[in-house]
């Protein structure tokens, strides 16, 4: 379909505009690329922020140490694979997040809502609810 708009001065302005056609089939569901697993280097409980090494992150120490790449899901013993998250909606009943307020790792790979004021800021994602957050994990910043 083709729109003439006359506009001042005289000028005159096609717009083509797209139509839709009819809605192909559904495809298959694709894998979650945001979930996958690191070997743990020490015993890793659930529900905390880890790195890449298979360790707690953490708001102290080398930016290694503070880099997280995503929440445990579960607890895995020291060698053993840990399933880790690192974007999208993740649920715990054992948390009390207040709807909107941002999280941030404190120490030994926990979570919080009250932003560190020394060592490493890490903002790791936005409470949903009170059980549910917002994985969106934010690099480091030197405090």
């Amino acid at each position: 379909m083709t729109i003439d708009i006359t506009v001042i001065p005289s000028a005159t302005i096609s717009i083509e505009m797209a139509q839709y056609g009819l809605r192909g089939l559904q495809g298959e569901q694709g894998t979650d690329a945001s979930g996958f697993s690191v070997t743990a280097a020490e015993a890793i409980g659930g529900h905390r922020a880890v790195t890449a090494a298979g360790r707690y992150a953490a708001i102290t120490g080398s930016v290694e140490e503070a880099t997280v790449i995503g929440i445990s899901t579960g607890a895995a013993a020291s060698g053993h694979a840990l399933a880790v998250q690192s974007a999208g909606m993740l649920e715990f009943s054992g948390w009390t997040w207040v709807t909107g307020a941002r999280i941030y790792l404190s120490a030994s790979g926990t979570l919080t809502a009250v932003p560190p004021v020394t060592g490493w800021l890490v903002a790791t994602g936005i409470a949903l609810s009170a059980t549910t957050m917002l994985v969106k994990i934010e690099q480091p910043i030197n405090l």
